[in-house]
């Protein structure tokens, strides 16, 4: 069995945090340095107040994804000098390499790069404008990065934009949908951006309404979906391409639950708007379909809605039910409601 190295680093690291040295523009040639899957770096957390001195570790290891020290003129920071979160660098760790010399051990990192909504500003990526404020792109750009240069691990959460049972993404959480490819060429021993391509495994989903010519959806803009054809739509397309609904919606069930006791707070349920973006949050309220869903099923068989079936719901999906929301007619399917 392989044993998982520990290595001491000599960097401050000031109440916990790192005073870091510059990110070196070489490293040693990777063939000749020891590779690893994961690694203990042990470093001083003293803030040279007294004699004591306090070790941290931080183990990394291979497909973890890590927070970096950015080398950025634009950095402002906080008051208590801390960095606000969308001002670092974000990367999936590849490989970890070590070199031992004389009695000094280097640490290497093999990072794939996240690209921030800036940073796709910065190389003039169309795909920047259908971005989040807290969204990263996984590009296939990697580079090795000083062991120094990393701060801490990064909880990036996985956005599937086509399941509509994902949770909502909290506010002010990174996450991540997208997969970029990207060409370079090198002029001058300059590297150019040369282009783009996205690589996803999802399906992306896009406004529907063949209006606005939209190729992929902003968490930034308000959409609806229809149950019927499964397409969104953004709200201010509906209000110049969509047949205005101007009678308050009823909800039926199935001949099946006429014997069923349906409690009337969980009519509107069945006919509140599907809304994400914007002030709905990235994911918006999909998820209440699958909770309806369940929700019947336990019905039908109890002959009654579970006792305290309020509490099985999202409560932000509750509270927005009785919300004054214009309705339109399906631009596509023109049978349902949205």
């Amino acid at each position: 069995m392989s044993v998982r190295p520990s290595v001491i680093s000599h960097s401050s690291h000031a109440e916990g945090r790192r005073t870091l040295p510059p990110m070196r523009n070489s490293h040693p040639k990777l063939h000749t340095l020891r590779r690893c899957t994961s690694l203990e770096w042990v470093y001083d957390a003293d803030d040279d107040s007294n004699s004591s001195v306090e070790y941290c570790t931080l183990v990394i290891r291979v497909g973890d994804d890590v927070t970096i020290f950015p080398l950025d003129k634009r950095l402002v920071p906080t008051k208590d000098g801390s960095l606000p979160m969308m001002s670092y660098w974000y990367g999936k760790v590849q490989a970890i390499y070590l070199n031992n010399v004389k009695h000094k051990q280097d640490v290497w990192v093999d990072i794939q790069w996240y690209y921030r909504r800036v940073d796709l500003e910065d190389q003039s990526i169309n795909l920047a404008a259908f971005v989040g404020e807290y969204e990263l792109v996984l590009s296939d750009h990697k580079s090795i990065v000083d062991m120094n240069c990393i701060e801490d691990h990064a909880r990036i959460i996985q956005y599937d934009e086509g399941n509509l049972a994902q949770a909502q993404i909290p506010v002010e959480k990174l996450y991540h949908r997208w997969n970029i490819s990207m060409q370079f060429v090198t002029r001058r021993d300059v590297l150019h951006l040369k282009g783009v391509n996205i690589n996803n495994s999802q399906v992306s989903t896009y406004c529907s309404c063949n209006s606005c010519n939209q190729s992929y959806s902003s968490p930034n803009n308000l959409q609806r979906y229809c149950r019927a054809c499964r397409k969104w739509f953004d709200e201010t397309c509906l209000e110049s391409v969509a047949k205005k609904m101007n009678r308050k919606m009823k909800a039926r069930l199935p001949s099946d639950y006429d014997a069923v006791q349906i409690d009337p707070d969980f009519g509107p349920l069945l006919t509140m708007p599907i809304r994400r973006g914007g002030h709905c949050g990235v994911v918006g309220n999909g998820m209440i379909l699958i909770q309806i869903k369940t929700l019947l099923d336990e019905a039908m068989a109890l002959g009654q809605l579970p006792a305290g079936w309020k509490d099985s719901l999202q409560s932000n999906l509750v509270s927005t039910v009785h919300e004054l929301i214009q309705r339109y007619y399906c631009p596509v399917c023109g049978r349902m409601v949205v």
